[in-house]
């Protein structure tokens, strides 16, 4: 079986006491189309900037392409930003935002 494309391994994130992500065990495989879904302040794009290396966890382990980039360096990180190893992440939120991403591997924009 082919190792995830993407993988959070038992992430925490928290801003002060606000927690935002505690735990959190997920996988995509290459190819596959994921939607993160809820409300308002739940985690979705702190989710997201994890995967770009935007945000590093308090605790946990982020893998991107089979990279575990969970402590790469700035210059690391946009590598594997602007190699479109991370997929592609775009949003609406007061106005439209797009990722400095390519859509590779992972393309939200499917069917």
């Amino acid at each position: 079986m082919p190792a995830p494309y993407i993988e959070f391994r038992d992430v925490s994130k928290a801003f002060g006491d606000n927690v935002v992500l505690e735990h959190v065990n997920f996988n995509v495989m290459t190819g596959e189309t994921v939607c993160i879904l809820g409300r308002s302040g739940v985690g979705k794009s702190v989710s997201l900037h994890h995967i770009m290396g935007f945000l590093k966890p308090d605790s946990g382990r982020v893998i991107v392409a089979g990279e575990d980039i969970t402590d790469y360096t700035e210059e690391q990180l946009e590598h594997v930003r602007y190699t479109g190893r991370c997929g592609g992440c775009a949003r609406e939120s007061n106005g439209p935002r797009v990722m400095p991403c390519r859509i590779d591997e992972i393309s939200t924009f499917r069917r």
